[in-house]
């Protein structure tokens, strides 16, 4: 009897095992496609690497990392990963506030008690969390005056330091790239050392990160590609960008190492659990309303999953992670051109990873009366305004003068974006609420046409 049991069991695995085989390279090859679709041939590529449970689905490079001679993209090239370096200050941080030497709520006067009284207490906390209230250094008017040179992280945080507050301190979210800098200036305060050098040892050597490092003035980073920006005439060479922040964008790194981060995270190797879960809590407003934003990462959603990720882009650099930590999942993607919607494309590869592309159409069908009634323009803010308009049979949505993207009915009164089905629009009777894939919500009020 024990010989049948056997010769049933080998059988099974038979049929079992390559089947699963037969899955794994049916994702694969749909991943692929996903990539090469956006990145292979004759033009500016990226480097992608999909991982989940245990297994790397993808790990490809695709285009050309040098137009001009026609050198192809590896995954061995290493690209400024702008944006996504915030993660990693908000985690240095995070190891200093275990080893006593940092205070997530201190006043951070405690820290530089020359900067400038602002009439209320900022902490780590609203400089990470976004909360602040500083003004967005790379917003100013002036800012592209400076762009594209190297100045020091003094002379950065000297830039902000006495321009108003945009909002009382805690009481509003706003991106600002200000609240990065300056905690990379708090960084060296108390340590005495170099940020990038702190950064290096305390996370990049704990999570084996050993292709990632900061760019220094007057650095030329090795097997770095070009990088690009789009025109009416094709691509041609982006204007470098110069380094100034730190803390906020300045880390080259590969999709490889990126995984290193993820897995380090998740296996508790930078810190405790109870840390990781703060590093990774939303801040929430006074008023109660969810930033779903943490200390160096939004929250968002794949489908039915919740999301750790962050994009950034800089000159022609394009850099967008996300983690599934319930599926034990991970997307890294760097490109080297801007003419490309990197987030989507990371969303889209996250949900072939978990098996989420072939869901039903939930579209439904309104009157031509029903869609013109929502045509109009909403203002989210000063200066921040969104239109809508109806166009070959379809609502679009505009914000800030960008360009019109197709809104798809899911309800009387609710749409989403055709191109990034987990971003929608509600319309209300006095505005609208955008639900972003990641990100807080932001309302918007009706107006007049400007």
């Amino acid at each position: 009897m024990f010989r049948h049991i056997r010769l049933a069991a080998l059988v099974l695995c038979w049929f079992v095992l390559p089947n699963a085989a037969l899955a794994e390279e049916a994702a694969a090859d749909r991943l692929r496609t996903i990539a090469s679709e956006a990145y292979d041939g004759n033009r500016p590529g990226a480097s992608v690497i999909v991982y989940r449970n245990g297994e790397i689905l993808l790990h490809e490079a695709y285009g050309l990392a040098n137009l001009e001679l026609g050198v192809a993209m590896t995954t061995a090239n290493r690209f400024r990963i702008a944006s996504v370096t915030k993660q990693f200050t908000g985690a240095t941080v995070m190891r200093l506030v275990e080893d006593g030497v940092l205070d997530l709520d201190a006043n951070i006067r405690t820290y530089l008690p020359d900067f400038a009284d602002k009439g209320d207490t900022i902490t780590l906390r609203h400089l990470l969390g976004h909360t602040s209230g500083l003004y967005n250094y790379t917003n100013h008017d002036d800012y592209e005056a400076i762009a594209h040179t190297d100045i020091s992280l003094q002379d950065t945080c000297a830039y902000f330091e006495d321009l108003p507050l945009d909002f009382p301190v805690g009481s509003e979210w706003s991106y600002s790239n200000s609240g990065y800098a300056l905690t990379s200036l708090i960084i060296e305060t108390v340590t005495g050392r170099e940020f990038e050098d702190i950064v290096a040892e305390r996370i990049f050597a704990s999570a084996g990160m050993t292709q990632s490092q900061f760019q220094l003035a007057g650095q030329v980073m090795a097997n770095s590609p070009n990088q690009y920006w789009h025109g009416e005439n094709g691509f041609y060479p982006a204007q470098r960008a110069g380094i100034s922040g730190h803390g906020d964008g300045e880390i080259y790194s590969t999709t490889g190492d990126l995984l290193q981060w993820y897995q380090a995270l998740r296996d508790d190797r930078l810190f405790n659990a109870e840390t990781r879960e703060t590093f990774y809590a939303s801040q929430i407003l006074p008023d109660g309303r969810d930033t779903r934003y943490g200390l160096g990462l939004f929250h968002g959603r794949v489908g039915p999953y919740a999301t750790y990720e962050h994009g950034g882009n800089v000159g022609g650099w394009r850099a967008y992670v996300i983690m599934v930590p319930e599926q034990d999942a991970f997307v890294a993607l760097l490109a080297n051109a801007n003419d490309t919607d990197e987030g989507l494309i990371a969303s889209r590869l996250m949900k072939a990873a978990l098996g989420l592309e072939n869901g039903a159409s939930i579209e439904i069908s309104l009157e031509q009366a029903a869609l013109e009634g929502f045509v109009g323009t909403y203002r989210h803010g000063p200066g921040d305004v969104r239109r809508i308009r109806f166009e070959a049979g379809r609502i679009q949505s505009s914000r800030g003068g960008g360009n019109w993207h197709n809104l798809v009915p899911i309800g009387e009164s609710r749409f989403m974006f055709q191109a990034d089905p987990d971003t929608q629009i509600q319309f209300t009777d006095t505005g609208l609420n955008v639900s972003y894939r990641y990100g807080m919500d932001h309302e918007a009020v009706r107006i007049e046409e400007e």
